[in-house]
């Protein structure tokens, strides 16, 4: 008997299912909610509403019945987390499927870190589409570790589990026609967009030339755009970048939500921990969104969008969530069989062995303190230009600030938050070393740094003075990859050895340990919430405004210098 014969079987009633959901309160693909039961056979949805018998019955008990949660846009590095580790904060939740931009790990060792992350993916309890990402390195202004060319998007865009061709970030280089970028684009079937505070023409020549979707709206306004010019908008609720706010507008103006999606983006693992979709859920009902709309953000609408499984209906596979009203997850089926019960993972997923060559990718030679001192030939007073971050933004501010000079050296200001910061190139070995300034972390002593930097993933350190600073870079480079906090020894550190951006160690070692550095960091001042994950974003040169590369400042896709001169002529 084939498979299909026995689905066809099933379906009639001729022999006995494998699972029947009785008495829920289905959701379904018409974005309501109708009572009746679901029947399952070979991880498959054979029937809905019909008499069916099956050799485990699920007593739903009234609640609802939704297909499994899917995250359209996330980058799994950033919880620093493996997949493995990632599924099991997500799956209780009832997120069962992801759709990852594994954009950092292709920074840093290309096409055989994505096939790794590709064969990790295989033993989960967890559904893992691709894209793959479009831009690597993703701006011609900083050194990364790989590049992704056309042949090797092609080869990458044949694989089963690839949905699309990750976010197109270097929009000027599309819209102003780049052939080898216009390539990839045309190649793909479906392409994501990126695309912060682009409008008017320019959008509409963005979205002509492919990309469809973007995740980067932080107004109302932008959002309505995009969506009446046909894009798809996910709307970001992450840990640095929350942008939930945007659906006031489109609800304000009556439009319909069936081309919007949450999706996260960047998620800290203490937030998934505390909750993930079923947390957002509520919020977004509590600004006015109807349940049925909102579930639909994450089920129907990425499912829709990406041509994969995500309804709840005949033929679908049984990935399946049992949910209260007030979105508390009871239950999670995954591929016809449960796999978590109220908050608690009952499976195991298979652990992955990653290759050695990806824990050894911190190429840096030694470095002397003097190299994290800004020289000028001038006295008294500069005028330089200063990197300003904000809660909740990965959009940085392009700040001026007049700084004194001592014997040739620029200074750092603490008495108003104007600090020094450091990138250095950390895949070739070429110690170059590109430094500014930054305000808005509040530092008051000491330095933190990290090998987890968008998107070349160069190494970034804050600090007081170039000592700490030295101290830093030197402990990353002997970890081979994470986060540091000197002040004139080591404070605290999180060891991520898979490409320097992730760790293999059990979520809850993860979170204790970042909760360990941060705190070190709020002693000394630091008030903003996950200080890591916002200096990651503060070398990302596609995001405007502000930012500082390897390879020196880059303000709106334009290098730009430091020092603008004395006081008097700026």
């Amino acid at each position: 008997m084939t498979m299909m014969d026995e689905l066809r079987m099933a379906a009639l009633g001729e022999i006995e299912c494998d699972m029947v959901i009785r008495d829920g309160e289905l959701f379904l693909p018409t974005c309501e909610f109708v009572k009746g039961d679901v029947a399952v056979h070979k991880g498959v949805i054979v029937g809905l509403f019909d008499d069916y018998e099956g050799k485990v019955e699920v007593d739903a008990d009234g609640m609802w019945v939704s297909p499994g949660f899917i995250d359209a846009h996330l980058h799994v590095e950033s919880t620093c987390l493996t997949l493995c580790e990632f599924s099991k904060l997500a799956v209780p939740r009832g997120t069962t499927t992801v759709v990852c931009d594994p954009h950092e790990v292709a920074n840093v060792s290309g096409i055989f870190g994505i096939s790794e992350l590709m064969m990790e993916a295989k033993g989960l309890p967890l559904s893992v589409f691709f894209t793959i990402p479009s831009c690597v390195p993703a701006s011609p202004f900083e050194t990364g570790g790989a590049e992704l060319g056309l042949k090797e998007v092609k080869q990458l865009l044949c694989c089963d589990e690839v949905v699309a061709l990750g976010e197109v970030m270097n929009f000027p280089a599309l819209v102003g026609g780049d052939k080898k970028l216009m390539d990839k684009v045309q190649t793909a079937h479906r392409v994501d967009g990126h695309a912060p505070l682009l409008g008017g023409k320019e959008l509409s020549a963005y979205i002509l030339l492919g990309p469809k979707s973007d995740h980067e709206c932080t107004t109302s306004d932008e959002a309505l755009e995009k969506l009446r010019k046909g894009m798809w908008v996910m709307v970001r609720e992450g840990s640095s970048a929350k942008n939930l706010d945007i659906l006031e507008g489109i609800l304000d103006e009556g439009l319909s939500l069936s081309r919007c999606m949450l999706v996260s983006d960047d998620r800290d693992p203490r937030d998934l921990k505390k909750g993930y979709f079923d947390e957002i859920l509520k919020r977004v009902v509590e600004m006015g969104v109807e349940p049925g709309d909102a579930l639909s953000m994450i089920t129907t609408n990425p499912a829709n969008y990406f041509r994969i499984d995500g309804h709840l209906e005949v033929g679908a596979r049984a990935d399946l969530v049992m949910l209260s009203e007030d979105f508390c997850v009871h239950e999670v089926i995954k591929d016809g069989k449960v796999v978590a019960e109220d908050g608690k993972l009952i499976v195991s997923p298979k652990k992955y062995s990653f290759d050695e060559s990806l824990k050894k990718s911190i190429n840096v030679p030694v470095l002397d303190e003097d190299m994290f001192k800004v020289r000028v030939d001038l006295d008294g007073e500069v005028c330089v230009r200063v990197i300003g971050v904000r809660e909740g933004s990965l959009i940085t501010e392009s700040l001026r600030y007049p700084l004194s000079v001592e014997n040739g050296e620029i200074m750092e200001d603490v008495d108003r938050d104007v600090l020094r910061i450091a990138v250095i190139e950390r895949h070739k070995g070429s110690g170059r070393v590109a430094l500014g300034f930054i305000h808005g972390f509040g530092l008051q002593s000491g330095a933190f740094g990290s090998s987890v930097a968008h998107d070349s993933h160069n190494i970034v350190v804050v600090g007081i003075n170039p000592r700490d600073m030295m101290r830093v870079v030197d402990r990353i480079h002997q970890m081979q990859g994470g986060w540091v906090v000197c002040d004139g020894d080591e404070v605290a550190s999180l060891r991520l050895e898979i490409c320097g951006l992730m760790t293999a160690s059990p979520y809850e070692e993860v979170v204790k340990g970042i909760e360990r550095i941060e705190s070190e960091l709020m002693e000394r001042g630091v008030e903003i919430s996950s200080p890591f994950m916002t200096l990651s974003f503060v070398s990302l040169s596609p995001i405007p405004h502000l930012k500082l590369t390897d390879m020196g400042l880059v303000e709106d896709f334009t290098p730009v210098p430091l020092v603008l001169g004395g006081c008097s002529d700026a």
